[in-house]
């Protein structure tokens, strides 16, 4: 079995793109690594395919953070330097929403403040 796991952050919103007569949510995940003492970066583009799942795009927001699993592949093509470039790449089985930012800035896996008229 050959399957790639990623927990990382969106960085854009999800768009569907019809693909082979196939809608699919695709987005573009960044996950962070230590390397050599400096943090570096890097990026997987996710194809989920939309099926029953509908609301999902609601959630699949920049800066959510999400764990997906699916199977990988990579994309080859020559950039505006006329360079070849190669992208990592994941086909999404299975995806878990973990947190990330609501619209107010908030993380949305913090709890609100607490209110002082509390009997406790």
């Amino acid at each position: 079995m050959y399957r790639l796991e990623v927990i990382g952050n969106i960085g854009q919103d999800a768009e569907i793109k019809p693909i082979n007569g196939k809608d699919y949510y695709s987005f573009s995940l960044a996950y962070t690594e230590k390397r050599a003492g400096a943090d570096k970066t890097y990026w997987v583009k996710c194809l989920k395919l939309v099926g029953e799942s509908t609301k999902l795009g609601e959630y699949l927001k920049k800066g959510q953070q999400v764990y997906v699993l699916g199977m990988p592949y990579t994309t080859s093509y020559i950039n505006k330097d006329n360079k070849s470039v190669s992208d990592q790449c994941v086909f999404v089985n299975n995806i878990q929403l973990l947190g990330g930012r609501n619209q107010s800035g908030q993380s949305n896996n913090q709890s609100q403040e607490k209110d002082d008229d509390l009997p406790f």
